[in-house]
């Protein structure tokens, strides 16, 4: 069993106005499918199309000249033409293997993506269990999350109602990938090199502009102590000194967040470190130790000045609290 995923190109052609904003996160889905694929003795390969600046004009060229059985192919909403081109060009290249799609968009979209001829799958929500049991070679009629054709319909079985504990997974495969090419965004880091890191799924807001609900209702956490483990290898095996992590709100869960500081500082771990939160979510007690622990900076969604605006989007805060935030974190022993 030989398996391929594709993180798809960001663009077209090599001259493009993306090779020049300096930003590259790794494929954190694939990579985490990988490790669990390598766990169960299943063959496994990640092109990073998008850290390789590989555009779809010279896909062709680049992808591995063996057979595999499956191609997995990740899909977002941005670029969901890139991965349908994608698909396109695998089932040129590999005409026997079975192509799969997961990510935000063929969850919510999977007959717009079967409509694609070579795609054969789309794995809706969370990948982990749906693609081990569906390369183990159980019937796809069987397994949650799957949608396929069957006689010229769309057939969508049902959800798996179960949701992942992510302290099952496994650190994600970076030895997979092309770890020299990830940073974080151009600006945002004090040190070098530095990578983006993820420590929960969901997110705790009902924003109008964002599927919260891909990762399901209820946000869920890693423990600290496998986040610190993950933070370790990347800084023993890659050299990172500095990651942002990359949760839709790092702060919702103030213990765990206290928790991994408190790791962090008792290890004395020579990390810097950035995240997003909400103005809502943090206090000056939290604040205080993330700074001790390495936290130089915080990236919070306040998106209008119009409090209209923040009700019709149900961002669920006010200028006025954000206000509130804004002088907080300019308190003296913050900054």
């Amino acid at each position: 069993m030989k398996i391929l995923f594709i993180n798809p190109p960001l663009f077209k052609r090599e001259e493009n106005i993306w090779r020049h904003i300096d930003s590259c996160t790794p494929p954190f889905g694939l990579a985490i499918l990988a490790a669990i694929l390598q766990e169960n003795e299943i063959d496994v390969l990640i092109l990073d199309c998008n850290a390789l600046l590989i555009p779809l004009s010279s896909l062709r060229s680049h992808l591995p000249r063996k057979d595999f059985n499956f191609i997995g192919i990740t899909a977002t909403t941005a670029l969901i033409h890139n991965s349908l081109e994608t698909a396109d060009i695998c089932r040129k290249v590999y005409p026997n293997a079975t192509i799969v799609l997961g990510g935000v968009h063929p969850t919510i979209m999977p007959g717009e993506c079967l409509a694609c001829p070579s795609v054969d799958l789309v794995i809706r929500g969370e990948g982990e269990r749906s693609f081990l049991r569906l390369v183990s070679g159980e019937s796809i009629s069987t397994i949650p999350g799957i949608s396929f054709r069957e006689s010229g319909k769309i057939v969508n079985n049902p959800e798996d109602d179960e949701p992942v504990d992510l302290n099952e997974n496994p650190i994600p495969a970076y030895h997979l990938l092309p770890m020299k090419r990830y940073h974080t965004a151009l600006g945002s880091s004090l040190r070098s090199p530095n990578i983006g890191i993820i420590s929960s799924r969901g997110c705790p807001g009902r924003c109008t502009f964002c599927y919260g609900h891909f990762f399901g209702k209820k946000v869920r956490y890693r423990h600290p102590q496998k986040i610190y483990e993950e933070i370790l290898y990347l800084m023993k095996n890659h050299g990172i000194r500095e990651m942002a992590f990359y949760d839709d709100t790092f702060t919702t869960n103030k213990q765990k967040v206290i928790e991994l500081c408190e790791l962090l500082l008792a290890n004395r771990t020579d990390l810097t470190w950035s995240c997003f939160s909400r103005v809502d979510t943090v206090d000056l007690e939290t604040l205080k130790i993330m700074k001790k622990a390495g936290c130089h900076q915080i990236s919070v969604g306040i998106e209008s000045a119009s409090e209209k605006i923040l009700k019709n989007i149900r961002k669920n805060i006010s200028i006025d609290r954000a206000t509130r935030w804004s002088q907080t974190v300019r308190r003296p022993e913050l900054r």
